[in-house]
């Protein structure tokens, strides 16, 4: 707690005492604790401006109420310049409106005047898109704008307009006056800042800060200070990062307060959506932080993200599905126990609702596997074409559909996005609308693709839950109480379905399995998959310990009794893997498509690819059979069409079998493939393309066949060349590198083409092959570390790190950092850094998340290499940087004095954030501890 002594601020503010439901005069140095805050959005606003363009004073009262019932009394609301501009009465108005609601309500308002997230708000189609898919947060003022002082008036005569007119309007907690100004922005920032703190009235200034500038706007006079924590990977590191800044501010003299908190998600933040996220870490789980949160009460004051049940406000983590929030539309909560932690009250009865929202792509029969699907493709339009449910492959554009949310109602149109059309029921015999007869209950009318043009009741669908316990959905036309259904019910297992039945309308008895569709997006109970893969009739392991294949009967290319497999996968021996992409996440490398684990998987993020397999000690096999199990998520990743391949020299290669329209209904799914051969190989390459999207994955490859075979010459006579040049030619060995622990230091030339087992990676994407340790993602992690965590050194609090650092790709920004640290932990990637920072010319010191340090010009090109040697001595950091082939300075040239942390030496691949990326390469690494 900060002493009231401490604080040089005597402004006098009005805070809600919920003890009496009474407004009372209190001073600025109490607000840490009695703060239990959420941000606030309506459901149906995907940014700022449409919040205030569609502004409802019913909506915001309702919202604002149950805000009220789990005691909240504060609200982060963002305002919106581009209204604004619109018609500033009216803008005015509606904000007064805003605070005469949450003032009944005895809430008060954190009031953002500027976003620094999100996309040009000056472009319209970013202001108004309402697709949950493509939407985006809008950025106000653009970098345009924040770049070009000359060029920010209007929007200092913006925060003079608000400051004249709400400084000292209690109904306010603060003005904060940019949320996370990115490097474009800072400038900017400072200059609104300056502007508001000369007008400042009783209510407190703000900054929503990045974690590098937490402190940066006290000299511009901010009386209270931010931070944000929205998704810790565990307690133990949110923990920290919570202690780390109120500790900051008991040391600036500031009040504190975590402005944006949501869940823990072990898994990372993934802010970009560039990784699948997996499905139990999807979903608000307020509780899983609340409790910690609660604890800090009387340190800080907290928001969690966010008060009405929303898809993600920033886009990459809105496509990768996350869903925050606590409150839906009708006053259901989404995570009852959070509700309860929040409210403090364990007795809360408020009814729970864990439903996947309206935005989905697609739908897909639960049983069947079938997917609604525009009949003639042929008809660019396909207006007024029938709609099937076919096979479930999803490919091509016109099995898209999403749904859209119509004049605020809460039931939503099925729409093919490419197409532009709608669902409609429609009847030959009716000529007015095509819309059913709801009396005749035994009318049934086909359902077909129309022109988005055509408007009215029968276009307009909804959601209806089938069951209790039950997580997929029947879709119903919402004014006649037809569904949709599947015509041909006669055969009940699906499996004389010819991938071209007709779906109709049906009254609404919504029975029997065939009329039930799911999203793809939906887990069976959401939020809480089975842990291990729960077998079933049509998916249960096929092998035993020796892995004998098990014949099935389920699919078209399963083997018949007459087929005969090898009982024995000849990868089980040993061999070199090599992959015609090495852009694998961590942990999900090409080794993983061989490792006995349907667990893991191999992912490249390419729609088509090849992986190949060389038998170890020139051995050949004559194969004729192999396996393919599918991975964890996302069907539309899992091969679709694919070749497999031989060849002895690893250039020439031949056929040996091909399929196509290949389909994994289910996730972990073996499936056994044969076919006559008896050339023996002693490699095989398995070349890939996906269903659809960018991403290709596989959990198990494996290989059957006869040791006997026929050798295959050199010049095989049905070959087929490579798709695609080779951009990893360089081999992964499929055991594991040995511990590498030197007894006089610790070194790395990374020669061995497999990431030794004393690294432990943080974030990013990192792979070993041609000699170099590599970091390849420009948009993951923060920070990217290589951690060198079990070098078996015994490191003691003098430590050295000397390594070469090669810049790939570089794109100028605050996030653009490259180097190496001392001092690292292995669970939150913190350490002291030396690196290249920001441009091309830019050497400094960063305290992860602390501070950043001294800044030195230095001049230096991509795509060189340069030595680092960093080292921490009695409590002082000495740095130097010299490009490779040049003389080694002699001196220290870069010194700092830190202290504090503990941890291993480590490579700094560089971070993610509002600006600036690279990807980094990185040889030679030397640690010593005297």
């Amino acid at each position: 707690m900060i002493k009231p002594s401490a604080i040089p601020i005597t402004k006098k503010i009005i805070l809600l005492s919920f003890s009496v439901l009474l407004f009372s005069t209190i001073t600025v140095t109490t607000l840490h604790g009695q703060i239990n805050g959420a941000v606030y959005w309506p459901a149906t606003a995907y940014n700022v401006d449409q919040f205030w363009s569609e502004y409802s004073s019913s909506v915001t009262e309702r919202d604002f109420g149950f805000a009220q019932s789990v005691k909240i009394n504060a609200l982060r609301v963002f305002g919106s310049y581009y209204v604004y501009t619109q018609n500033s009465s009216t803008y005015e108005n509606n904000v007064r409106d805003l605070l005469a609601k949450a003032g009944e309500k005895g809430i008060r308002i954190l009031y953002v005047i500027y976003e620094g997230c999100g996309k040009n708000a000056d472009d319209p189609i970013n202001r108004t898109l309402k697709d949950p898919l493509r939407a985006v947060a809008s950025k106000s003022p653009p970098s345009a704008v924040t770049t070009n002082s000359s060029l920010w008036q209007p929007y200092r005569d913006h925060v003079v307009w608000f400051m004249n007119r709400f400084r000292d309007d209690n109904r306010l907690i603060s003005i904060e006056i940019m949320n996370e100004p990115n490097a474009d922005d800072k400038a900017f920032a400072h200059d609104m800042t300056r502007t508001a703190v000369s007008l400042k009235g009783a209510i407190p200034i703000s900054v929503g800060t990045l974690p590098g500038q937490f402190l940066e706007y006290v000299s511009d006079g901010v009386d209270v200070l931010q931070f944000h924590n929205n998704f810790p990977t565990s307690l133990t590191n949110s923990a920290n990062i919570i202690q780390d800044f109120i500790n900051k501010a008991n040391n600036a003299g500031k009040p504190v307060w975590m402005t944006e908190w949501q869940r823990l998600r072990p898994s990372g933040a993934n802010w970009d959506g560039s990784v699948a996220v997996p499905e139990a870490e999807r979903f608000t789980d307020l509780a899983s932080m609340a409790n910690q949160v609660k604890s800090y009460q009387n340190q800080m004051g907290a928001f969690f993200w966010s008060l009405m049940v929303k898809p993600a406000y920033l886009e990459g983590q809105r496509n990768a599905g996350t869903i925050n929030g606590l409150f839906w539309e009708d006053g259901a909560v989404w995570d009852l126990a959070g509700a309860r932690i929040i409210s403090d009250n364990p007795n809360l009865n408020l009814p729970e609702r864990k439903r996947i929202p309206f935005y989905t792509l697609r739908f897909e029969n639960k049983e069947f596997t079938r997917w609604l699907q525009c009949t003639d493709v042929t008809d660019g339009t396909g207006a007024g074409n029938n709609v099937q449910a076919v096979a479930g492959t999803y490919t091509g554009n016109k099995t898209k559909w999403r749904i859209v949310r119509i004049d605020n109602d809460a039931y939503f149109r099925l729409e093919n996005v490419e197409y532009n059309l709608w669902l409609q029921c429609t009847s030959a015999a009716d000529a007015t609308n095509g819309q059913p007869d709801a009396t005749n209950d035994a009318s049934t009318f086909a359902v077909r693709a129309v022109g988005k043009s055509n408007t009215g009741d029968r276009t307009k669908w909804r959601w209806v839950p089938s069951g209790a316990g039950d997580w997929y959905f029947f879709l119903q036309n919402k004014y006649t109480g037809y569904y949709l259904q599947v015509t041909d019910i006669t055969d009940v297992d699906g499996a004389g379905y010819d991938g071209g039945t007709q779906v109709r309308c049906v009254p609404s008895t919504k029975t029997g399995s065939w009329t039930r569709f799911k999203s793809i997006d939906a887990s069976d109970p959401i939020g809480n998959p089975p842990a291990t893969p729960v077998p079933t009739a049509t998916n249960t392991p096929t092998w035993t310990p020796t892995r004998t294949p098990v014949p099935t009967t389920a699919a078209t290319s399963t083997p018949t009794p007459t087929q005969v497999v090898s009982g024995t996968d000849r990868t089980d021996a040993g061999g070199t893997i090599t992959a015609q992409y090495d852009d694998s996440p961590s942990g999900e490398d090409m080794a993983k498509a061989f490792d006995n684990n349907s667990n893991t998987k191999y992912l490249t993020f390419h729609a088509s690819g090849w992986i190949q397999f060389q038998f170890t000690g020139g051995n050949t096999y004559a194969v004729n059979g192999y396996a393919l199990t599918s991975a964890n998520d996302a069907p539309e990743r899992d091969p679709y069409t694919w070749t497999l391949q031989g060849s002895n020299n690893g250039t020439s290669w031949t056929t040996i079998d091909s399929r196509s329209g290949e389909d994994f209904p289910n996730r972990f799914q073996r499936r056994i493939f044969t076919f006559g051969n008896t050339m023996a190989y002693n490699y095989i390459r398995l070349n890939m393309t996906n269903n659809s999207g960018t991403i290709l994955q596989i959990a198990e490859i494996e290989l059957f066949g006869d040791a006997d075979g026929t050798a295959a010459t050199a010049t095989p006579t049905n070959t087929t060349a490579a798709t695609a040049t080779p951009t990893n030619t360089t081999a992964a060995t499929s055991t594991p590198a040995p511990t590498q622990a030197p007894s006089s230091g610790f070194t790395d030339d990374f020669n061995d083409n497999s990431i030794g087992n004393a690294w432990t990676m943080y974030s990013g994407n990192w792979s070993e092959n041609g000699g170099i340790l590599r970091q390849d993602s420009s948009t993951q992690g923060d920070p990217c570390k290589a951690i060198a965590g079990s070098t078996g050194l015994s490191l003691d609090s003098n430590q050295t790190i000397t390594a070469k650092v090669y810049v790939d790709t570089w794109s100028d920004g605050d996030s653009a950092r490259a180097g190496v640290s001392l001092f690292t932990g292995t669970g939150d990637g913190r350490g002291y850094n030396l690196l290249f920072h920001n441009n091309h010319s830019t050497v400094q010191f960063l305290d992860d998340m602390t501070a950043w340090g001294t800044s030195y010009t230095f001049n230096w090109s991509d795509r060189t290499w340069y030595w680092f040697t960093l080292k921490m001595e009695n409590g002082t950091l000495y740095g130097k940087i010299w490009q490779d082939g040049s003389a080694e300075p002699s001196n220290w040239p870069y010194t700092w004095t830190r202290s504090g942390r503990t941890g291993y030496p480590a490579l700094n691949g560089g971070t993610s954030g509002h600006g600036g990326s690279c990807t980094v390469f990185f040889d030679d690494v030397k640690i010593t501890s005297p």
